[in-house]
């Protein structure tokens, strides 16, 4: 069975079911039922008149389904607009995460290697030992051209082993 066969039986179905509750409607004195306006007009049902949270009273004309139907689709269509726009955002934000994610990480290692190189640099340190021999450590003058000389004691590095 094609499509067009399913479609038309199920149109043929729900055509019999409208008919089917219509004729309860008609049949039962004072009922109250929900059809569509269509329905109501095809089978001749009475209907009455509903009234909105502003206080009107809503009729079920052409006019009144046409201008419902097109402030809900105005309606859907703003809402898929700000669907849109939302979307958009959530990529923005999903891509800001993903780049902090990835610094947060490149982070991290700047910090291991760091951490790294200060105990390396520690170990290098320890390895040597300063010198300074007091007895060949004069003191600088305060003033004068003597004050620009250097130290005249020796400051010897000797490299210190381990084991």
């Amino acid at each position: 069975m094609d499509q067009g066969s399913e479609s038309r039986i199920a149109q043929r179905g729900d055509d019999d079911a409208k008919q089917r509750v219509a004729d309860k409607l008609a049949a039962t004195p004072g009922a109250i039922g929900f059809v569509e306006y269509n329905v109501a007009v095809q089978f001749e049902l009475q209907y009455g008149l509903v009234q909105n949270s502003s206080g009107k009273y809503v009729t079920p004309f052409r006019q009144s389904v046409d201008a419902a139907s097109a402030a809900m689709a105005a309606a859907a269509t703003e809402q898929a607009a700000a669907s849109e726009e939302i979307n958009g955002n959530v990529a923005r934000i999903s891509g800001s995460t993903q780049e902090s994610s990835a610094a947060s990480g490149e982070t991290a290692t700047a910090c291991m290697d760091l951490s790294r190189l200060a105990f390396e640099l520690h170990d290098l340190v320890n390895r040597f030992q300063l010198e300074a021999k007091p007895e060949s450590v004069q003191p600088l003058p305060r003033s004068g051209p003597g004050s620009q000389k250097a130290l005249s004691g020796k400051l010897s590095a000797k490299a210190v082993g381990r084991k």
